[in-house]
């Protein structure tokens, strides 16, 4: 399987793997070398296919699309809020997110498919 680039560049920005966790990375968005953000994406693995013109692609790790976003992609804008969110989405697959705007303001907001709630604490620790 093809992994995922760690490095690529995508409309007019820069972006650079931080830090990955099985599935889950940090990717720094970055704009003429100055940080703008952090996207904490979810991984996903896109089968095999064959174009119309006979080109196969490989099975192969994929970025979330733009339609994925605020599912599997979530943008920060400090590094800290970004690892707390990595670490929330790492301890809790299956993952959804209750109102996707909130993944990235409260990592809090986050649950597991059976409804149970995860909070995470500011140094990355779980709550009770």
């Amino acid at each position: 399987m093809m992994k995922l680039t760690t490095q690529f560049q995508s409309n007019g920005f820069d972006f650079r793997q931080v830090d990955r966790r099985g599935d889950v990375a940090i990717f720094l968005q970055s704009r003429g070398g100055r940080p703008v953000g952090f996207e904490v994406v979810g991984i996903r693995v896109a089968p095999p296919r064959r174009f119309p013109d006979g080109r196969d692609v490989p099975e192969r790790e994929i970025y979330p699309s733009n339609e994925h976003w605020g599912l599997y992609g979530f943008t920060c804008k400090t590094l800290e809020r970004a690892k707390a969110l990595m670490h929330a989405i790492s301890e809790c697959p299956p993952l959804y997110i209750r109102e996707p705007k909130d993944a990235f303001l409260d990592p809090a907001s986050m649950g597991t498919a059976d409804g149970r709630s995860r909070r995470v604490l500011q140094d990355g620790s779980k709550a009770a």
